[in-house]
């Protein structure tokens, strides 16, 4: 697996998962405005980077760091990609079932981030899956947390 080295990639994977993510916070947030939704983002970007660093640093494979971003953030930007028609059922239908369904496959979507996302940071931080898609989960859950609180809804 090659993950991306040059800090132009790292520029181009930033920029493509910043403007999905922004769009898809925009579009699935509608009551948000887009400056709450920028600082969400932030937020979340900034504890997830920084709790990837000290994972990193914890296992003395820093040096990946940029691999390991750029991995995280083109794999973040394709997965928001792919689960914003199921948000968007979730938001606009009036069919149980069909919300029952989309509420359905975005648990799936889920186990499968925690996958992708675990097995990069598995490789890169050499560790089990099991274990990296548990500090995947930690790592995401505190950065939703932070960023739920920053806009002030905790």
């Amino acid at each position: 697996m090659h993950l991306p080295e040059r800090m132009v990639v790292l520029a181009v994977l930033f920029s493509s998962y910043a403007m999905v993510a922004l769009c898809a916070g925009i579009i699935n947030y509608p009551t948000r405005t887009s400056t709450e939704v920028v600082l969400i983002l932030s937020v979340g970007l900034f504890v997830q980077l920084t709790l990837l660093y000290g994972i990193l640093r914890f296992k003395s494979a820093h040096q990946h760091f940029t691999k390991a971003v750029g991995s995280l953030l083109g794999t973040s930007a394709l997965m928001t990609l792919i689960l914003l028609p199921v948000n968007l059922i979730l938001l606009k239908s009036e069919l149980e079932w069909l919300r029952a369904v989309a509420d359905s496959l975005t648990w799936i979507w889920l186990a499968w981030w925690l996958l992708i996302g675990g097995n990069i940071l598995a490789k890169v931080a050499r560790l089990s899956l099991a274990q990296g898609a548990i500090l995947i989960f930690v790592t995401e859950l505190l950065s939703t947390l932070a960023s739920l609180h920053w806009v002030g809804e905790l």
